[in-house]
C-alpha cells in the first residue's frame, strides 16, 4: 500500500517532495510527551531519516525512554512494564481535530527478542491522525491497546493527554512513532519535516535550548 501510494505522492507534488529547505510548518509543535526522551530512529538527512526511502515516513520518528546507562528498560526487559515508556502519557503536539483512531490492537507482549508481531491486524498498531492545518496532519502510532481517551471529531489542544505508550503493531519494544503528513490518508500522504518549539537537545553530554529547531537521531530531548 505505501509503495503504490509513491506513486500518489509524486504526482501530486510534482517530484518536488517536501524538505527542510521549502516547507514552514503551519502549526506550532511541541513534543508528544511530558519527560526527556531518546529519538532512537529519524532526522532531516538521509543518514538519520526513519524511513529515507518511503515517502510517508521520510521524515518520522521513533522515541523511547532511556536511563543513564541508555538502557530502555529495567531487569532483563522480558516483561511490557519492564520498558520505561510503557504506559507513558502521550501528548497532542498542536492544536487539531481528531480524524481518525484505532484503539483496539493488542499489545505484543514478546520483547527483548527483537521480534515483532506478524499476525497483527495493523503494522501500525493503535495509532492517532490530527488535523492541525490544511495539508497538515500529525500521525502517532503504536499506542496501547484501549489507551486512546479521545474520538474522532473532537478538537484537541496542545499537550492535551491522549493516550498511552504501548506495543502495538510490528514494533519489537515499547515505543512511540511520531510523524507528519500532508493529508488524512496515511498510505498517500507525504511525510513532512517538523521544527520543534521550545525543545533542550542534548546529545554527547552537550544540551541545546532551542526556541524552533529539528531534532535528530540519538538526541535526548523534552520540552521547555
Amino acid at each position: 500500500m505505501q509503495l503504490i501510494g509513491h506513486v500518489d505522492i509524486r504526482l501530486e507534488n510534482k517530484g518536488r517532495l517536501p524538505n527542510p529547505a521549502t516547507y514552514k510548518n503551519k502549526a506550532n509543535y511541541r513534543l508528544p510527551f511530558s519527560e526527556e526522551w531518546l529519538t532512537v530512529n529519524g532526522g532531516t538527512s538521509k543518514e538519520n531519516s526513519h524511513s529515507w526511502s518511503i515517502l510517508t515516513q521520510r521524515y518520522a520518528y521513533d522515541f523511547i525512554i532511556v536511563n543513564e546507562n541508555g538502557l530502555s528498560y529495567k531487569n532483563e526487559g522480558k516483561d511490557l512494564n519492564d520498558y520505561f515508556c510503557f504506559g507513558k502519557e502521550i501528548l497532542c503536539p498542536a492544536d487539531g481535530i481528531i480524524v481518525e483512531i484505532q484503539n483496539t490492537i493488542k499489545d505484543y507482549k514478546r520483547v527483548g527478542d527483537n521480534s515483532i508481531d506478524w499476525k497483527t491486524k495493523d503494522f501500525r498498531g493503535n495509532y492517532l491522525i490530527i488535523q492541525h492545518a490544511k495539508d497538515e496532519f500529525s500521525f502517532i502510532a503504536h499506542l496501547k491497546q484501549k489507551s486512546i481517551k479521545v474520538k474522532v471529531g473532537d478538537s484537541v489542544t496542545k499537550s492535551q493527554a491522549l493516550g498511552l505508550c504501548g506495543n502495538s503493531g510490528h514494533s519489537t519494544e515499547p515505543h512511540i512513532h511520531f510523524h507528519l503528513q500532508s493529508k488524512k490518508n496515511f498510505w498517500t500522504a507525504a511525510s513532512l519535516p517538523i521544527r520543534f518549539a521550545k525543545i533542550s537537545r542534548k546529545q554527547n553530554a552537550i544540551t541545546m535550548i532551542k526556541e524552533h529547531s529539528y531534532i535528530e537521531k540519538n538526541e535526548l530531548v523534552k520540552n521547555v
